[in-house]
């Protein structure tokens, strides 16, 4: 706490008030990410590139990939919001994993939709609604899918020289920041979702985007990407086991509002 202070004038003047320190805690939980393969010993001896340094790059992709869709697409719930209608993510799936970015919002109303066929001032709203915690657009960013970014770049207000000068996107290609804040783009980001930003698995050609705070979520790793491999004489195979131990939670409670969710957009 600041407070005014009086001027010391005299050797017994009152001392400062004094700022009494808090500290807040929460836990992350690990869960173990776990991928295992095997291979003959002829996929070794015929291929003309080294199997095994080629598998373990795809596998940390692969393990990259999913973290990054758990956190985006996570939920903890009893049942998972997007198989609440039709089954997308089995029991076995990184979304199982933490409550993810997505479901946050919806869990907490932190969502509204966008008014179909995208405009502008969709992301405006958004903005608005997260107040004065999305003020400063450096410690913000718009993260969407690839679809909401190509859409994006047609729109009216960016798309020519004549409204955004050298940065328009028919030269550039690409959104570099939305309203100031950066635009991240991730192919992890849902695009078969329906007009409440779930999956029901019939109307699935609507995506969405989340303005999010940089600080609105902590990941951890109890376990960083580990790889291990070894052969099976008895079946001229070799064995490969990579896993992980990731660890995401949102950082707020419902105040703040870290982040939101602006959905149906089509």
């Amino acid at each position: 706490t600041v407070y005014l202070q009086n001027e010391a004038t005299q050797d017994s003047a009152a001392k400062l008030l004094t700022s009494q320190v808090t500290t807040g805690s929460f836990s992350l939980s690990a869960v173990k990410l776990a991928v295992r393969s095997l291979w003959s010993g002829e996929m070794d001896e015929d291929s003309i590139i080294p199997v095994l340094s080629m598998y373990q790059n795809n596998l940390r992709v692969k393990t990259s990939e999913a973290i990054e869709s758990m956190i985006i697409n996570g939920d903890t719930a009893g049942t998972h919001m997007d198989n609440a209608v039709a089954t997308l993510y089995a029991s076995t799936a990184p979304e199982m994993g933490a409550l993810g970015l997505r479901a946050w919002c919806v869990d907490q109303t932190n969502s509204t939709a966008a008014t179909g066929t995208m405009v502008v001032g969709d992301f405006a709203d958004a903005k608005a609604s997260m107040g004065k915690y999305a003020m400063d657009p450096d410690q913000t960013i718009w993260l969407m899918s690839p679809k909401a970014h190509n859409l994006i770049l047609k729109l009216a207000e960016i798309e020519t020289v004549d409204k955004y000068g050298l940065g328009a996107t028919i030269l550039t290609g690409e959104i570099g920041r939305l309203y100031g804040t950066p635009v991240i783009v991730s192919g992890q980001f849902p695009e078969n979702l329906n007009a409440s930003g779930l999956y029901d698995g019939s109307t699935t050609d609507n995506t969405g985007a989340i303005l999010c705070r940089r600080d609105a979520g902590v990941i951890g790793f109890k376990r960083q990407f580990k790889v291990e491999t070894q052969r099976i004489i008895a079946t001229d195979q070799t064995e490969i086991v990579a896993t992980t131990r990731p660890a995401f939670i949102v950082a707020y409670d419902t105040t703040p509002n870290p982040m939101w969710y602006l959905y149906n957009i089509d």
